[in-house]
């Protein structure tokens, strides 16, 4: 009626009952903020959201947040954070190494965690090899489509952990996207660790996944902020909690 009426544009704040599965972020019950807009751009839709959050943080919080926000696209942010909503303000990035697959279906990326090896005992690792056979469970990695997995023939994708040493990687099984690299040449693993700026004592995640299929959230995404978490605890790691990232 508004929009009929001649309004271009109106906020409406409504408050929502979830008719869906609960998550661990999801509450039953929210208030959610509707924009209507007529004839307008993305920038248009980004200029608003940016102009409602300023005014919403600063009237409510006493907390003053610099606009323009960093624009990043769902390619680079599922690339280098493994996630469609990042935690920018800390590193940590993931890393693509397409010189692991040759494969046009399969998309190989790395993790990197300085002093994870020499940092996390095993116990401490746990939460991790947790993490990651969920992720093997629930077959993220894999094209969730029988067809096309037959198809595409892709029965190794998965993620695999490995401790930096002097004498180079441990966990190098012969499932292991790096296994499968190194038969062609051993002595190919320097240079990789290298082109990924590992060292010695370093935590190192390869993760193989389909590049038909890119979920909001990947599994080297989850790694990434839990072992943020943990190396916060730590001590290792600083987030300033003043820092606000959008």
């Amino acid at each position: 009626m508004l929009m009929a009426a001649g309004f271009d544009r109106y906020y409406q704040i409504a408050r929502c009952f979830r008719d869906e599965d609960l998550r661990a972020d999801r509450q039953p019950e929210f208030t959610q903020v509707d924009i209507e807009m007529s004839f307008v751009s993305k920038e248009d839709i980004q200029n608003v959201l940016e102009g409602l959050i300023q005014r919403v943080w600063s009237q409510i919080k006493g907390i003053e947040i610099k606009a323009p926000f960093r624009r990043i696209t769902f390619a680079e942010a599922t690339s280098k954070y493994g996630s469609d909503k990042p935690d920018t303000r800390f590193g940590l990035e993931i890393v693509q190494t397409p010189q692991l697959t040759a494969d046009v279906h399969t998309i190989a990326e790395v993790l990197v965690i300085p002093s994870g090896a020499q940092s996390f005992s095993t116990k401490e690792l746990a939460p991790f090899t947790d993490l990651i056979r969920t992720s093997q469970a629930n077959g993220e990695s894999k094209v969730r489509n029988k067809r096309l997995d037959a198809t595409l023939n892709l029965p190794h994708l998965f993620t695999s952990m490995h401790k930096i040493g002097d004498q180079g990687a441990t966990g190098i099984s012969k499932a292991t996207l790096l296994a499968r690299w190194l038969q062609v040449d051993n002595a190919r693993l320097p240079e990789l660790l290298g082109s990924i700026s590992a060292q010695p004592g370093d935590l190192v995640f390869v993760s193989e996944r389909s590049s038909r299929v890119t979920p909001a959230n990947t599994t080297l995404g989850r790694l990434r902020t839990l072992a943020a978490k943990l190396l916060q605890e730590k001590g290792m790691l600083g987030i300033s909690a003043d820092r606000f990232d959008f």
